[in-house]
């Protein structure tokens, strides 16, 4: 991903700093920041380690926190965000810690995080600074990229896009194009 994230800036004349990749976090989200090291490229992944949430310092700082509003799809539950620190990994690294949390419906609701009392918490790591990207910001970032997903899902679903229309890149975009054009057209008619 990273190394799409700099051929993409290198395609577009981008600067890498103004890019930002987000992923989900396999083994707990520290392969995904060790690699992210290497890039200039900034990075927002899940942090699974929800361990953090039962120390007391963290426990005092969750219920004092001063809660964003997480602008959403309206599709979701209703997130807060709110700045839970810097963290240091074992390679001595700093990553920023952003903390949401949305109100549990039911006993049966499950989903990734942890669930404390009427909340669920969940976690994520950012290179991206306070000042830069507000608490709320990063995790609105962050589920873009679930939507996406889901978008290029329903698409597969919908018109079996994803096989080979054409060995000509272009011939395969224009077909990918066309195929979206029907797809909305269809969801407006």
């Amino acid at each position: 991903a990273m190394q799409s994230g700099m051929e993409f800036c290198r395609q577009n004349n981008l600067g890498p700093g103004c890019t930002v990749v987000c992923t989900d976090g396999a083994e707990f989200g520290w392969t995904q920041l060790n690699v992210a090291r290497s890039y200039p490229i900034h990075i927002i992944t899940r942090l699974c380690i929800y361990s953090l949430l039962e120390e007391e310092e963290v426990k005092e700082r969750v219920g004092n926190m001063e809660w964003q509003r997480v602008e959403d799809s309206g599709s979701g539950p209703v997130r807060y965000a709110g700045e839970l620190g810097m963290l240091q990994s074992e390679d001595g690294a700093e990553w920023r810690v952003v903390v949401s949390r949305y109100l549990c419906e039911s006993r049966k609701e499950r989903g990734a995080g942890k669930k404390i009392g009427k909340w669920r918490y969940e976690l994520f790591a950012t290179d991206l600074g306070v000042d830069r990207v507000g608490a709320a910001e990063v995790v609105t970032l962050y589920f873009g990229r679930a939507a996406q997903e889901n978008r290029f899902a329903q698409k597969e679903r919908a018109l079996k896009l994803n096989r080979v229309f054409s060995y000509n890149p272009g011939g395969q975009l224009l077909a990918t194009a066309i195929g979206l054009w029907v797809l909305n057209q269809s969801v407006i008619c």
